[in-house]
């Protein structure tokens, strides 16, 4: 069997990097003999000479986290003398771009640019960019999601009552100030919430931990340690909401579906939130409006972003035992499918512009792949339509972004006939004929087709209403091409929602920003932090109210209409009340509009 070092920060305690070393053995220990390479917590990190341990194995896998410092270079992972062997450098990020130091750069760029370094896989696409462009790697960069997602973790324990989690970690950098972390928790018990706080970590780190730990909790409150990653993992998915300094508190907590308030305002807390679409969830524990972000009912993680994270993360274990299987026969990496990598693709991009063909490879921006998106579209719609089965059914799909998720969708539906239009501006060269239905439609300026009085029986349609200057003609097309009973599901963004600004995901703390400053101000503001400028979406101003007047004037019984709802921090509200007061808090808090209708 080849033998694989790892070099990555193991052996310390650390909860994340040792769930990396679980990671690594759940998905490569069966085929290779994995062994952590150093022997020693302190400088050298080796007993005997370097190269004795190099020369045992047959590759080498670098990764666990914030190894790239862009300050400073690690005497223990970034060693030239690795590069006598393969290396694949796996599921690390950037910590900070602010700060660098040309040293640390060019030592980074010679060993990224040696023959010898064949893939790197970054945890995020930010990393994955700075990256690519500062390092200039001789091999592909590629991300996918953070290599943890993937661990098989305990069942989680059910327990009754709300539980808030509380996750410090002691830190030469830590603020001695700890008082609105005292706020906060004190808030949550005033909630109904009884509090645990757990040490995630274990040795020499575990006993710093605890230690501060004890030195803010109360007599009332739950102190949890033990020695075993398992059981942190399971006092974790006790919890109702997770507040945590650790990052990886924050990604196993998503992956049981629990929400978490990341503390640690760092790059990798903002792009994992961003990420699983809970960017709100950022903020500092040194921030006096901390208590703001603990909520009476916590929205859990959706069961399709866990299975999308979890997909990703796996499809990245596949890609990395590929690549090394490959490089030890002999033969070069082979990039994951035909689409455009990160390599060739810009950051700035909107939400499933590229969808990869792997099963679990996540779009450049961050969310989904094809065959994920379809299987979450194919089981939601029955719910979404208030129906039990779909199946045998003639189905158009309004707003059709990828021909190849409608295709998938249309296989998993069984649908007789399955069309899948969008408007003209959307329209690309690859868009084909995906069934017998027919070729896939253009939209008229309306937003409205003639299928030659084709009836269907089910319309869905996603996002797109809400970019119709004027929707009723719209409306109209839908009442004339549903047959008698035919029912829709319209998904509408609204614009006084936090979604309004289509920029949430690149502005999570400004999230009304569309309504508190110019399109000039928004323009500067994302030049500053993200070098584009991106513009404003373009969603019409009709309300609720609007929508379901028109419905019902059309014909149209609306048999369901529920909201995705977001209402404004209370600090947040404040800060912009001058602007945010005229509006009503209701309409605020009412981020997208569902609505399933029936032709009378």
């Amino acid at each position: 069997m080849k033998k694989i070092g790892l070099v990555g920060y193991f052996g310390w305690g650390n909860f994340g990097d040792e769930l990396f070393v679980k990671a690594h053995q759940e998905h490569l220990g069966a085929d290779y003999n994995l062994e952590i390479l150093h022997d020693k917590l302190r400088e050298p990190y080796y007993v005997g000479p370097i190269d004795e341990y190099i020369s045992s194995c047959d590759a080498i896998i670098i990764g666990g986290g914030d190894l790239i410092n862009p300050v400073r270079v690690s005497g223990l992972y970034w060693r030239e003398e690795y590069l006598q062997k393969p290396v694949f450098v796996f599921g690390i990020g950037v910590p900070s771009t602010k700060h660098i130091r040309a040293n640390a750069i060019d030592h980074y760029r010679k060993f990224f640019q040696h023959e010898n370094c064949k893939l790197i896989v970054a945890r995020d696409i930010e990393s994955a960019n700075w990256i690519k462009h500062n390092l200039n790697p001789s091999c592909e960069v590629l991300w996918f999601a953070d290599p943890v997602c993937s661990v098989k973790l305990p069942e989680a324990t059910e327990v009754k009552g709300k539980i808030l989690g509380v996750v410090m970690r002691s830190h030469r950098s830590l603020d001695t100030d700890l008082s609105h972390v005292r706020t906060m928790i004190d808030h949550a018990k005033k909630m109904g919430y009884s509090v645990k706080h757990i040490v995630l970590a274990n040795l020499e780190l575990g006993k710093a931990d605890l230690e501060l730990v004890r030195s803010i909790s109360k007599h009332d409150e739950e102190v949890y340690f033990s020695n075993s990653i398992e059981d942190m993992c399971r006092q974790i998915s006790t919890c109702s909401l997770l507040a945590s300094i650790k990052f990886h508190g924050v990604v196993v907590a998503a992956m049981y579906g629990i929400p978490s308030i990341a503390m640690s305002v760092t790059p990798k807390n903002r792009n994992f939130l961003r990420m699983i679409e809970r960017p709100e969830m950022l903020c500092s524990y040194t921030d006096k409006r901390l208590y703001q972000r603990i909520h009476r009912y916590p929205a859990p993680i959706p069961r399709a972003v866990i299975k999308e994270m979890k997909g990703s993360s796996e499809a990245g274990y596949h890609y990395l035992k590929e690549s090394i299987d490959n490089v030890l026969s002999g033969l070069p990496v082979q990039i994951p499918g035909q689409n455009p990598t990160i390599s060739s693709i810009d950051n700035n991009v909107s939400m499933f512009d590229y969808l990869k063909d792997t099963p679990g490879v996540m779009s450049v921006d961050g969310v989904v792949s094809k065959v994920s998106r379809a299987e979450r579209l194919a089981n939601d719609l029955p719910r979404k339509l208030g129906v039990t089965d779909i199946k045998r059914q003639k189905i158009l799909e309004i707003g059709n972004k990828s021909p190849a998720v409608s295709l998938k969708v249309s296989e998993k539906l069984g649908a007789v006939s399955y069309v899948a239009v969008d408007s003209e501006s959307a329209q690309k060269d690859e868009f084909y004929e995906f069934n017998s239905a027919g070729r896939l439609s253009v939209l008229d300026d309306f937003g409205v087709c003639n299928f030659n009085s084709k009836k269907f029986d089910f319309i869905h349609s996603y996002a797109f209403i809400n970019y119709i200057e004027d929707p009723s003609y719209f409306i109209k097309g839908l009442h004339q091409n549903l047959k008698a009973k035919g029912r829709a599901y319209l998904s509408i963004i609204l614009k006084l929602g936090s979604s309004g600004s289509g920029l949430s995901g690149y502005l999570p703390d400004m999230p009304w920003i569309h309504l508190t400053h110019t399109e000039e101000e928004v323009k500067t503001i994302m030049l500053q932090r993200h070098g584009v400028d991106l513009g404003l979406a373009d969603i019409n101003d009709w309300s609720p109210d609007a929508y379901l007047n028109a419905f019902s004037k059309c014909g149209f019984d609306v048999i369901k209409c529920w909201f995705t709802k977001k209402p404004p921090e209370e600090g947040y509200y404040e800060d912009n009340k001058d602007i945010l007061g005229n509006y009503s808090f209701s309409d605020l808090s009412k981020s997208i509009m569902h609505v399933t209708l029936q032709k009378q």
